[in-house]
């Protein structure tokens, strides 16, 4: 399942369309000032509920373990 990331009327992000009641699995990557974040959240997908993602710093070396060689660093 995928979901189109898009901002609402509030100017706050929103992933619209998504199947109601399902269990599902947010992952989510940030870079800042060269250091990346990352963030996994397990929800249940209610209309208007609020995600406050908690991003955390990951390391290069996680990064290669999560992708293999799926990803350039």
């Amino acid at each position: 399942m995928s979901g189109k990331l898009m901002k609402n009327e509030k100017k706050e992000y929103v992933l619209a369309n998504l199947p109601k009641g399902e269990r599902v699995t947010i992952i989510a990557f940030a870079k800042q000032n060269g250091q990346v974040y990352n963030c996994s959240e397990d929800f249940t997908i209610v209309p208007g509920k609020t995600i406050k993602p908690a991003f955390k710093e990951i390391s290069t070396a996680e990064i290669k373990k999560m992708f293999g060689s799926n990803i350039l660093m």
